[in-house]
């Protein structure tokens, strides 16, 4: 004879539960992370390109107006020495602008770099044009001509130069094919 533990029917399944009741309201949305307007990671693309342009404009503009002011000089300082009296005290005005034109410039180049994430080299170079400016000043304002005017030019061509490469992408493109 078997044993009754054999013969035993197996447990029986549990019941299952009854569906959820339906909430009231939206359904909620699925959790794929932060929104994306908060998700973190790296601007897109064409943001990004929209800043630096921004950004590059902003410089070329503030480089474009030093560079007009400190271009401005010599024609100031010639003229004085054409018999125009007047054109001294213009030269002694316009050279007091320039420290200042040089903080604007740094401004716009630290933008530059951030948050426009451009080149880095802007931000030294106008540094040292301020500090350039400001010997020149001095050397002016003390009649030192033997530095005045070797460290005036040298200003004026450190500023073409960036006024050169500022020039806005496009530009600078088409003038390198011969385009229009």
């Amino acid at each position: 004879m078997r044993g009754t533990d054999e013969t035993a029917a197996p447990a029986p399944a549990p019941a299952p539960e009854p569906p959820p009741e339906p909430a009231l309201g939206p359904p909620p949305e699925p959790a794929l992370g932060p929104p994306p307007e908060t998700a973190p990671g790296p601007a897109p693309a064409p943001a990004a390109r929209r800043r630096l342009r921004a950004a590059r404009w902003a410089f070329f503009a503030v480089v474009l107006v030093h560079t007009a002011v400190v271009g401005a000089q010599p024609v100031l300082a010639g003229s004085y020495f054409a018999g125009d009296v007047d054109a001294i005290a213009a030269h002694g005005r316009t050279g007091s602008v320039l420290p200042l034109l040089s903080v604007l410039q740094l401004v716009a180049a630290v933008l530059l770099v951030r948050p426009g994430r451009g080149p880095w080299w802007p931000v030294p170079v106008t540094v040292a044009l301020f500090l350039a400016e400001g010997f020149q000043v001095g050397a002016g304002y003390s009649r030192t001509l033997a530095l005045h005017v070797p460290l005036g030019t040298g200003i004026l061509a450190v500023l073409v130069a960036l006024l050169v490469w500022a020039l806005p992408v496009r530009a600078r493109s088409a003038r390198s094919t011969g385009a229009r």
